[in-house]
C-alpha cells in the first residue's frame, strides 16, 4: 500500500469512527469512505524545503489535544 493510500484509509477511518469527525452519528453509521482520484505519478513533486532561520517556534494544539511545536519553512 502506498503512503497516500494509507493516509486515505486513516482519514476514512477517522471520518467513520472518531467522535471529533465532522459527521453526525447517523452519517458515520452509513459512511463508506470518501471518493478519491486515482494516484498519478505525473503529479508527484519531490521538494527539499528550507528552514526559515530566526523565527520563533510556534506551539499549537492538535486535534488530539496534544501540543506540538512548529517551525516556519
Amino acid at each position: 500500500m502506498t503512503e497516500i493510500n494509507e493516509f486515505r484509509q486513516a482519514k476514512d477511518h477517522f471520518f467513520g469512527h472518531d467522535h471529533q469527525a465532522p459527521l453526525t452519528n447517523d452519517q458515520q453509521a452509513t459512511f463508506d469512505g470518501l471518493n478519491y482520484y486515482k494516484e498519478c505519478d505525473d503529479l508527484k513533486y519531490v521538494i527539499e524545503p528550507d528552514l526559515i532561520e530566526g523565527h520563533d517556534i510556534i506551539e499549537m494544539q492538535t486535534s488530539a489535544g496534544d501540543v506540538t511545536s512548529y517551525q516556519r519553512w
